[in-house]
């Protein structure tokens, strides 16, 4: 607002302190979710991406409440995982994907935001923008990635049946553009964003996605019983899994090229396309000469952690990529990495935006764009299932795991006053709490480090759930309440639990 142009006169903050009053507007959603920490930046961040993602839910996800306000559709996916586990956004997710359909035009293309408006933006070739109107795979991502998240933390399978039909349309597009003439090849006009890296050519992260759309389609397909569709996607993700390693593996290197480095190897092992040389010949990710697809999935979690150390510690992937870096670096042994990048000074940074003045996110890591953006509130996803270990293993939360990661890096625990402020008084993270009410009942996970150096473990199961405990021994023995089962000594991300079995009620291990 030109206040100026108002009053006729310069303003002056004293004089108009109660000229205006400003409210907050959003989606009416409930609060599920609560994450705390005796780390205060941790916790001043989970504080501003809590404001962007609340700032962008009015109606639908928005890119940003002070300048265009449309419902980007990549930007939702980007951290739709992470607001599904802080807010009840089944609702307004659900009313968001069925408008969906609605937008399509005669091509079964889908426009980059949703609701747009028909007969602009280059509408089903008419004049406009025509951006908005070409096929995007890391856009078009929420069309497939979000049902099936309502699906996993709600039970909500009613948008299968209502979307299927609408999202092969699309995908029969989508084999227009990806043929064999062309090497499955389609560079499209957007990629990875909003990372520190190159994107590299937009054609890697969008054959990326392209298959997962298909696993997904053949999924649901058989599902809903719609068994040819099925079987055709099922056919065409093996056919795109070989181009993509054909393409995109590199042997010598050892990891895949020619994207963005960090995001396409993440998106990689999240998405399956690790190749290896222990698979049948007939599977598409079979390669000979390789290693396993074990070995290949941790020298690429490896990759991941190696960029971010070569960067002074700063993130590196872009806002995809980010939606499952931190956990895979968590499940192979970097957690200590993934927190000294989210608590690092300087660009790029959460930590640089805060010590701008910023209480909610941006959509770049400077603030060239918009200040009050969303999809970096990705990283909360590591924080409710990695830090706090909180994670379903089947649909709404019928069966959970709690996992926590124990970091031992000393980072960065103070909120800086200004860009100058770098002493942060660094110390170990000792303490971490988190909650989510699900559709059973509210779960639960805090954990405290003791002065002998074991891990005091409080959790809640909610009612009609089975539980998997995971408590780190931190090389010491553990005390368990004797109303748990022990089930196994296991390991994950390099250090050693015992694992527990357990139903509703709530348990306290090393106390």
């Amino acid at each position: 607002m030109n206040l100026e142009a108002v009053l006729g006169r310069a303003p002056d903050r004293k004089r108009d302190e109660d000229l205006l009053t400003v409210g907050v507007a959003r989606t009416g959603l409930a609060r599920t979710g609560t994450f705390t920490t005796d780390n205060a930046l941790l916790n001043r961040l989970q504080r501003n991406l809590e404001w962007a993602e609340q700032n962008n839910l009015v109606q639908k996800p928005t890119d940003t409440p002070s300048r265009e306000k449309n419902g980007w559709t990549g930007d939702a996916m980007a951290s739709s995982e992470s607001e599904s586990l802080t807010w009840d956004v089944n609702g307004v997710f659900t009313n968001w994907l069925r408008q969906f359909p609605d937008t399509q035009i005669s091509t079964g293309q889908l426009p980059m935001f949703v609701p747009i408006a028909k007969g602009g933006y280059g509408y089903d070739h008419t004049p406009g923008w025509n951006a908005a109107w070409k096929a995007v795979p890391a856009w078009d991502s929420a069309y497939f990635v979000m049902p099936r998240e309502l699906y996993t933390y709600y039970g909500n399978s009613s948008l299968f049946a209502e979307l299927y039909d609408h999202q092969d349309t699309l995908l029969k597009y989508y084999e227009t553009l990806f043929t064999a003439e062309n090497d499955y090849e389609f560079e499209a006009s957007l990629g990875a964003y909003s990372g520190a890296e190159s994107p590299g050519s937009n054609a890697v992260i969008s054959l990326a996605f392209y298959i997962h759309f298909c696993d997904y389609m053949d999924e649901v397909g058989r599902r809903l019983g719609r068994t040819e569709r099925a079987a055709h996607y099922a056919k065409l993700a093996r056919t795109l899994r070989k181009a993509f390693i054909a393409n995109y593996w590199d042997a010598s290197q050892g990891h895949f090229t020619q994207g963005s480095i960090s995001s396409e190897n993440a998106l990689a092992i999240a998405f399956d396309l690790v190749p290896g040389s222990d698979l049948k010949s007939d599977d598409p990710r079979y390669l000979a000469g390789t290693k396993t697809v074990e070995e290949n999935k941790k020298a690429l979690a490896k990759l991941l952690a190696d960029r971010i150390v070569a960067a002074d510690q700063h993130i590196q992937n872009d806002m995809y990529g980010s939606r499952y870096e931190f956990n895979i670096l968590s499940e192979y042994g970097y957690t200590d990495i993934a927190l000294r990048a989210v608590t690092q000074t300087g660009q790029p940074g959460y930590v640089h935006q805060i010590a701008k003045g910023a209480t909610s996110l941006w959509e770049q890591w400077t603030d060239r764009l918009s200040v009050n953006h969303h999809y970096r509130s990705n990283v909360a996803t590591w924080f409710y299932q990695g830090l706090a270990g909180i994670k379903p293993t089947s649909t709404a939360y019928e069966s959970l795991r709690i996992r926590p990661y124990i970091p031992s890096a000393a980072v960065n625990s103070q909120v800086p006053k200004n860009p100058e402020d770098t002493d942060l008084a660094p110390a170990t993270l000792d303490h971490v709490s988190a909650s989510i009410d699900t559709v059973r009942g509210t779960v639960s996970s805090e954990w405290r480090r003791r002065p002998d150096g074991r891990i005091d473990l409080a959790v809640t199961i909610p009612y009609n759930t089975e539980a998997e405990i995971w408590v780190p021994t931190q090389g010491k023995p553990v005390s368990a309440p004797r109303d748990v089962a022990h089930v196994r000594d296991d390991a994950s991300g390099g250090a050693a639990y015992e694992v527990y079995r357990a139903r509703a009620g709530s348990y306290r291990f090393n106390a």
